[in-house]
């Protein structure tokens, strides 16, 4: 597929003192002062912005106590805790897969927060987490399920997509996500690289980390999937996933390196390089596709209209190995007739059989009212 030359146009964001406290003090020189302005505010915008456990992580408590008072660095700290917390229950849930799959004779690759773990990068307790995302062949996909739901792992709420199956869940509670190819990482005649494309092109590593046995892709791979994963799977629905977490990654992975071929346009990547770089140096772009893509984020985050007028195109340029006629298809289809999964996670579940046959009845004139709606907030906040 050929990828979008640059899908950002968000309004003019203006920064304000939190808002430059809450970007310096998670990316950038930890040694540095940085006025909070309001400290309590700042907090907050931390905290909705995802980067409240990474802040805490990275500046010591007595500069954090200094700037933003003491209630503001327990809240920093807290937040820390809960991620380490919950990236702890993550990698125990790898290493009870790793079991399972090396019983069947499955190899195992770490991705996303799993992948960094795997590579050595300190990310526990700097990044939040909830799922544990891994890579398998993709025949060996429904034998590793079948193999994990006899091993106790439990089937819940989440919907399959082309890459991966609906998430099973750890008998500790972390989701897991078993994925057959990485969407929009093309190595190999154009489609979505599998775990044998990344071992063709030297892309697979041993995992670091020995809470996680298995494979883990190489820097060069981890960091197209999830630039991918962050921008082109996610960017134009900011309510799905928080993009600024990407930037803490890109840091961590170190100096890009020559880019693996991706669904996303070379001037987006290197405008998300940039603003990386600009981030990891305590500087905030003032001009430019890296400020454009800051402002994307961070409109995405407080501005409900711009938010809601993204609404009309989240699906351009979303990673797909079939063809665009095909693929606006599948979108249309998927979007009008949901499957009962779907429409659970849209809705909630369903009361008896009555109430699904409504559920799919009232599904096109809410995607009509939902258009009308993201139709009148594009064209107030533009």
């Amino acid at each position: 597929m050929r990828a979008a030359p640059f899908r950002f146009a968000p309004p003019a964001v203006e920064l304000s003192p939190e808002l430059g406290w809450a970007l310096r003090r998670a990316f950038g020189p930890v040694e540095v002062e940085v006025a909070a302005g309001d400290p309590e505010m700042a907090v907050e915008r931390a905290r909705q912005l995802d980067l409240a456990a990474r802040i805490g992580a990275r500046v010591p408590q007595e500069r954090l106590a200094a700037e933003c008072g003491e209630a503001g660095a327990v809240r920093l700290r807290a937040a820390r805790a809960q991620a380490a917390a919950a990236g702890l229950q993550v990698l125990a849930a790898a290493g009870e897969v790793a079991a399972v799959a090396a019983g069947a004779g499955i190899r195992v690759a770490w991705l996303k927060f799993a992948g960094l773990a795997a590579l050595g990068l300190p990310v526990l307790g700097s990044r939040r987490v909830g799922d544990l995302d891994l890579l398998v062949e993709p025949a060996a996909a429904a034998p590793l399920a079948a193999a994990l739901r006899a091993a106790g792992f439990r089937e819940g709420s989440g919907v399959a997509s082309a890459h991966h199956l609906a998430p099973l869940f750890a008998p500790a509670g972390p989701a897991v996500e078993i994925h057959t190819r990485l969407p929009g990482v093309r190595l190999a005649a154009g489609r979505s690289a599998t775990l044998a494309d990344l071992e063709a092109a030297g892309l697979l590593e041993e995992s670091r980390e020995p809470l996680a046995p298995g494979l883990v892709p190489a820097a060069r791979a981890l960091r197209a999937h999830l630039l991918v994963h962050a921008l082109a799977q996610h960017g134009l629905a900011p309510a799905a996933y928080p993009g600024l977490r990407l930037f803490g990654d890109l840091l961590a992975l170190g100096a890009p390196g020559e880019p693996l071929p991706i669904d996303l346009s070379p001037r987006e990547v290197a405008a998300a390089e940039e603003l990386a770089a600009a981030l990891g140096r305590g500087e905030i772009p003032a001009a430019g596709d890296a400020r454009r893509l800051l402002d994307h984020l961070l409109a995405g985050a407080f501005d409900a209209r711009y938010r809601e007028g993204l609404k009309l195109t989240f699906w351009r340029g979303k990673p797909s190995d079939l063809p665009p006629w095909r693929r606006r298809l599948a979108w249309l289809r998927r979007a009008l007739c949901p499957s009962a999964a779907e429409l659970a996670a849209i809705y909630g579940e369903p009361k008896g059989r009555g109430h699904l046959l409504l559920l799919r009845l009232w599904r096109p004139l809410d995607l009509a009212g939902r258009t009308v709606r993201a139709l009148v907030s594009r064209w107030r906040s533009s």
